[in-house]
């Protein structure tokens, strides 16, 4: 194999996929082509490279909201299976606790949000129901959340 070659592992084994090219110093990129072979030969508009396609497609929504800041715990966002993402941004002048499930406590929570703090969920993006509850009132919250919409 030359040195130069992508070394890719398949059920085969190793196989070698082509690199031209060579680095552009002068402006600190590098320009490069990856020649991909399959099979049939070389992929080009006469033989594509095979794809294959699974699932349902989907194209993200996004709801937004705003809640005021209360002493009682709220649910903020119910339970959605399509639910990917989710920000909230505590514009409250109090601490805002957010709890994953049922109910939030100011002593029992997932997080906490100080006034102007910001929570952006990570993957994989818990749907569930979400609540919270602030140590005072007098500001609020908003939410934003992305979801699933069949297409």
């Amino acid at each position: 194999m030359a040195e130069d070659n992508l070394k890719v592992q398949t059920p085969d084994g190793i196989r070698e996929i082509a690199v031209e090219g060579s680095p552009d110093r002068t402006e600190g990129t590098i320009d490069q082509r990856m020649v991909v072979v399959t099979r049939a030969g070389p992929v080009d508009d006469q033989n594509p490279l095979p794809t294959k396609v699974s699932g349902t497609a989907s194209v993200a929504e996004a709801s937004t909201g705003r809640i005021d800041a209360t002493t009682d715990s709220y649910e903020i966002m119910n339970a959605n299976a399509e639910r990917r993402s989710f920000m909230i941004y505590n514009e409250g002048p109090g601490v805002m606790y957010v709890a994953f499930g049922p109910e939030a406590h100011q002593t029992q929570y997932a997080f906490k949000l100080n006034a102007g703090d910001f929570y952006e969920s990570t993957a994989p993006t818990y749907t569930g129901p979400v609540h919270a509850i602030w140590d005072e009132t007098g500001g609020h919250a908003t939410f934003t959340y992305t979801h699933d919409s069949l297409v």
